[in-house]
C-alpha cells in the first residue's frame, strides 16, 4: 500500500456534483474536509428556516421540487461558479456556528460514545480511505478524508455512522434516529485551504468554549 499524500481539488478531472438539501462535489482521489452530526443537534425550527430559505434561492434559478433529480443537478452545475460558492460559504458558516452551541443530546460528549467512535472512525483506515485530522464535538464530527475508489465516500461514512449508533450509550436522547443522515462535505481545494481546515479542527473545541474533556482531538501524520 503506497504512503498517503494529500490529493487536492485538480480543475481538470472530471467532477461529480448531485444536489441534495446540500450540494455534494465528487472527485477521485480527492481529499474532503467533512462534517456530519446528532440528528437533534440543529433545532427544527432553525432546519426548517434554512430549508425555506434555501428552495427559495433554488426556486429563483430554475430548480424546483418537481424537476427530476439530474435536471436539478444539470442546473445547479449551470450556476456561476461565485455565486454557488457565495451560497454554500454561507450555508457552511451558519452549520457551523449552530453547531458550535451545543444543542440536543449530545451524545458524543465525554470519553464513552466519543471513544466508539474514534474507534470506528479509524477501523478502516488504509483499508478503505486516509483519515485525516478530526475532532469529536459533543453533537458533531469534522473531519478530512480521502476515501479510495472502491469504497464510496456516502458508503464509508454510513457505516462509521451506524456501527457507532448500535453501541452508543443513548440514555440522554429521546426516541428517533441518532445520526443526520446527510453530511456536509466539501472537496479541499488547495495546501492553503487544506492547513486552515487543520487549524479549524484543532481549535474548534476552544472555539466553542468546551473543557478538553468534552471533545477529542485526533491529529494524523501524513497530512
Amino acid at each position: 500500500m503506497p504512503a498517503p499524500t494529500f490529493n487536492p481539488f485538480n480543475p481538470h478531472a472530471e467532477v461529480e456534483v448531485y444536489l441534495r438539501h446540500l450540494p455534494h462535489w465528487r472527485q477521485k482521489g480527492a481529499t474532503y474536509f467533512i462534517t456530519f452530526r446528532l440528528a437533534d443537534s440543529i433545532p427544527r425550527r432553525i432546519l426548517l428556516q434554512w430549508r425555506e430559505e434555501r428552495e427559495l434561492w433554488l426556486k429563483a434559478r430554475g430548480i424546483t421540487a418537481d424537476l427530476a433529480e439530474q435536471e436539478k443537478e444539470n442546473r445547479y452545475a449551470a450556476i456561476s461558479e461565485q455565486e454557488r460558492k457565495r451560497a454554500e460559504r454561507r450555508d457552511a458558516r451558519r452549520l457551523h456556528v449552530e453547531l458550535d452551541r451545543c444543542h440536543g443530546s449530545c451524545l458524543t460528549r465525554g470519553a464513552g460514545n466519543a471513544g466508539i467512535l474514534q474507534q470506528a472512525l479509524l477501523h478502516f483506515h488504509g483499508q478503505r480511505g486516509w483519515i485525516g485530522d478530526f475532532v469529536i464535538m459533543p453533537n458533531h464530527v469534522h473531519l478530512l478524508i480521502q476515501p479510495f475508489d472502491t469504497h464510496p465516500l456516502e458508503d464509508w461514512l454510513q457505516s462509521i455512522k451506524s456501527y457507532s449508533a448500535r453501541r452508543f450509550d443513548k440514555r440522554a436522547m429521546e426516541e428517533g434516529r441518532v445520526f443526520q443522515q446527510e453530511s456536509y462535505d466539501r472537496v479541499v481545494r488547495d495546501r492553503e485551504e487544506l492547513e486552515a481546515y487543520r487549524d479549524y479542527i484543532a481549535n474548534n473545541g476552544a472555539k466553542a468554549r468546551l473543557h478538553e474533556s468534552e471533545y477529542h482531538l485526533h491529529r494524523c501524520d501524513w497530512l
